[in-house]
């Protein structure tokens, strides 16, 4: 064996023999301290809680940020409109059915999962005026989001948003709407 080779053999039994003290060393340093184990124990982690879902929020109005106690969220700036995709037709907030006595139908509850692709199986009130507009803010963003596909040759996937649109349209009764989707869907899949 050459002297190289013995040279080599002792600088590697020495790294291992420090690697064997630094381990030792530190796992006595970790049994010193459990309270600072414990004390983690106690913190509590979303991951621990059950999931919960907020949808029997839904169709209330938020609470104040005075009520509440907390700081509202600054929302983004609203994205400048690309004016070359050509603008659907806008639904207007005031087309509300109305029934006998020029009112909307009461208590018209029905599974969320009827108007939009959900797996929910909460139940909405359409006669709720607050669901009724973020249903028709939802059509207004499926139509936007079907020209902005159709603008880059998704016509698929523009399809797929206007029929979404559509569906919401007939649960609200808003059956000239559905009619004027129907016809940018046909136009498409020619």
């Amino acid at each position: 064996m050459s002297t190289v080779q013995i040279v080599g053999i002792a600088v590697a039994s020495a790294i291992v023999v420090v690697l064997i003290i630094s381990l030792i060393i530190t796992r006595d340093r970790g049994k010193a301290a459990p309270e600072d184990v414990q004390s983690q124990d106690n913190e509590t982690s979303f991951i621990d809680a059950p999931p919960r879902d907020q949808f029997h929020r839904m169709g209330r109005a938020e609470p104040d940020a005075e009520t509440t106690g907390e700081v509202p969220m600054p929302t983004a700036p609203a994205l400048p409109y690309d004016h070359a995709v050509v603008t659907p037709p806008v639904f207007e907030p005031d087309e509300e059915p109305v029934g006998a006595g020029g009112s909307p139908p009461a208590g018209k509850l029905i599974p969320l999962s009827d108007i939009i692709v959900t797996t929910s199986d909460k139940l909405v009130d359409l006669a709720d005026a607050e669901v009724r507009r973020m249903l028709k803010e939802l059509v207004g963003y499926e139509i936007d989001q079907a020209a902005q596909f159709k603008a880059v040759g998704q016509h698929v996937d523009a399809v797929l948003q206007l029929t979404e649109a559509e569906k919401i349209c007939l649960a609200l009764d808003m059956h000239e709407q559905a009619r004027q989707i129907r016809t940018m869907m046909r136009d498409l899949r020619d």
